[in-house]
């Protein structure tokens, strides 16, 4: 921890120190309006250990996609996959998917941005049950060395989901917003 602000005084009386005020280290990058809350990021390890990482979204009914990457076996690449889904209409369910792979680096690069999204901040539901055949979705982080971090939403979403769709977009697949 830091120390700012006026000037930190030691009392011999009472044995303590005054004035200034704690600074975590390091410090926040972003402060949430909607919360109140600082938010400190220190994501380097979640991100190493990151198996896979999901995001699902769709209309109800609608069209839905799947975005998909899992790290290889050997960490040296990753496979890109993207299905969408069409409900609906006399044919019911169509499927159309495309697949690919990244290099280890861009793997990286692109969790990077997904987790400056401040997702691990994130509550596990946002639920508008006012709207009806909303757009509902889901991300879902497979780990290493532990527990699944799974986040739903039906109608509601997250503080700073504009900047996650844009991180989630920076793939160069069609847009899923």
């Amino acid at each position: 921890m830091q120390w700012r602000g006026p000037e930190i005084e030691y009392s011999p009386i009472d044995g303590t120190w005054h004035g200034g005020y704690e600074v975590p280290d390091p410090e926040p990058r972003y402060h949430c309006l909607d919360c109140g809350r600082d938010i400190c990021y220190k994501v380097d390890e979640w991100e190493e250990h990151t198996k896979s990482f999901e995001f699902v979204i769709g209309r109800t009914p609608g069209d839905n996609f799947v975005l998909r990457l899992t790290r290889s076996v050997e960490g040296e690449s990753a496979v890109v996959e993207l299905t969408r889904y069409w409900r609906g209409g006399p044919d019911r369910e169509k499927t159309q998917s495309r697949a690919g792979a990244i290099n280890r680096q861009g793997f990286e690069k692109y969790l990077k941005r997904i987790y400056r999204s401040c997702i691990l901040e994130w509550e596990p539901e946002y639920n508008d049950f006012t709207v009806m055949d909303g757009t509902n979705w889901q991300v879902t982080l497979q780990y290493d060395d532990r527990d699944p971090v799974i986040i739903t939403g039906r109608s509601a979403y997250p503080p700073l989901w504009k900047r996650f769709l844009r991180a989630v977009n920076s793939l160069e697949i069609p847009d899923v917003s």
